[in-house]
């Protein structure tokens, strides 16, 4: 005799205590990936991914340090840049025409002269009415690290180009020209850049002696009022910076303790003038790591860093930490023993999982080329509403499921929302599960071949 299975959720918020966050296995069908590391990613409008870095190819295809990938991970071979940069690309990011800016230490891209920055049109050709001149050092290692688009189109970028004299940030017009009317101060090494509503911007530096946070005005002069102090500490770099609803300002870096404090930690919190933040607490890493977190996402009220760092508590995962707001560790959801490898860049796509990519080969065990899409472990309200059905009950021990499309995965949770059960992929209009304990309260979520996803 067949029974109903009850599927209900009381409290949509307290899902995400006590799950686990699982990769989800038809992302790319679960191939090979990128043959090598990943640095940075853009997200376009039509969900389609740019990724960029030291790769060579991309499940098995040539592709040289850039590439576009489809929805579900696979490669967009309608996107081909040739040969691409002659050098290292470090950044990119899309115009708001959705165009494709990168940069790096290159100086000819598909063979068309272009230093350290270049413009892609859709298909991955350069964009030749984009023309711009960053002057560096002669026979330096010159680069661009940091691209940030403004709203307005204009486009900051920032690197080491080795002439101390000028700085190493520049503001660019839309047609790639030098903006004139940015004159920063003298700094080096540009490492995280951040616009802010008011038009100054906030900057990162790998300075040998200073402040190497610093925020400058539109003009580009430095804002006297804008002071750090970074105490009980020898050397620190910022990678990033988020800024709270408050003003206040969240930096992932690294940060080395001085003699009285000989630690590493992987953020800090700065009030709106620069002075530290002393109710944010350290996150403690190993200190024979990098102890570097690259950047942030804000994840149900929490911070979720990420980097390259090990956890001091082996019960911790590597190489991303969850902390609460006052910096303290969060070991709910659980993130398994994290990911083997630095991780460089991670964002939230709009149905609420993480997209991450990076150095890694695996996250909690399981193998993924250096870029990998979390199931967040958090249902919405979204996924209670679909134009298919899917068919739920339990028969001889059997939980038992029934669709008039494609199923690819199944996942389930108990009432706490810790995961029970993960199909990987399926390609069935059915399926069941033997999982004990039948007599309980369950909560389902069924993916699509088209993506849906059924709660």
């Amino acid at each position: 005799m067949r029974k109903l299975l009850l599927i209900a959720i009381l409290f949509l918020s307290a899902l995400s205590q006590g799950q686990t966050i699982t990769v989800d296995e038809t992302f790319n069908n679960g191939s090979m990936g990128a043959n090598s590391g990943i640095v940075d990613f853009a997200i376009q409008p039509d969900g389609k991914i740019i990724i960029v870095g030291s790769f060579s190819a991309y499940n098995g295809v040539t592709r040289n340090r850039i590439a576009r990938l489809n929805t579900d991970g696979t490669l967009d071979t309608s996107f081909n840049a040739g040969n691409s940069a002659n050098g290292a690309i470090n950044a990119v990011a899309l115009t708001n025409d959705g165009k494709i800016i990168v940069g790096g230490g290159f100086t000819t891209f598909n063979g068309i002269s272009t230093k350290f920055v270049a413009r892609l049109n859709n298909t991955g050709t350069v964009d030749t009415t984009f023309n711009t001149f960053i002057p560096s050092e002669p026979n330096y290692s010159a680069k661009v690290s940091v691209i940030v688009v403004q709203q307005n189109g204009k486009i900051m970028v920032g690197g080491d180009f080795a002439i101390m004299d000028i700085a190493n940030l520049y503001r660019l017009n839309a047609n790639g020209s030098v903006d004139t009317t940015f004159q920063p101060t003298s700094v080096q090494d540009i490492t995280a850049i951040k616009v802010l509503d008011s038009g100054k911007v906030l900057i990162g530096q790998n300075y040998p002696t200073g402040q190497r946070i610093r925020r400058v005005d539109p003009n580009g002069e430095y804002d006297s009022t804008f002071i750090t102090d970074i105490p009980n500490t020898i050397n620190y770099i910022a990678f990033s910076f988020h800024v709270q609803q408050d003003g206040k300002i969240l930096v992932p870096g690294a940060f080395v303790g001085d003699t009285n404090n000989p630690n590493r930690w992987p953020a800090i919190r700065l009030n709106n003038d620069g002075s530290t933040d002393t109710a944010f607490q350290k996150y403690f890493v190993d200190a024979m790591s990098a102890g570097s977190a690259y950047g942030m996402l804000e994840y149900n009220g929490k911070y979720l860093l990420y980097g390259s760092f090990q956890a001091l508590d082996s019960s911790m995962p590597n190489n991303i930490a969850l902390v609460n707001t006052e910096g303290l560790p969060e070991s709910s959801p659980n993130f398994g023993i994290g990911f083997n490898g630095p991780v460089r860049k991670m964002a939230t796509l709009s149905n609420g999982q993480i997209l991450a990519a990076g150095i890694f080969t695996e996250f909690n065990g399981v193998q993924r080329g250096r870029l990998v899409r979390l199931n967040s472990g958090n249902l919405s309200t979204n996924d209670f509403s679909s134009p298919h059905t899917v068919r739920v009950f339990s028969e001889n021990g059997h939980l038992n499921f029934t669709s008039d499309m494609i199923i690819n995965t199944i996942q389930v949770y108990d009432v706490s929302g810790r995961s029970v059960y993960n199909s990987g992929p399926l390609n069935s209009l059915q399926y069941f599960i033997n999982l004990p304990a039948m007599n309980q309260v369950l909560i389902s979520r069924v993916t699509l071949e088209n993506g849906t996803v059924i709660t």
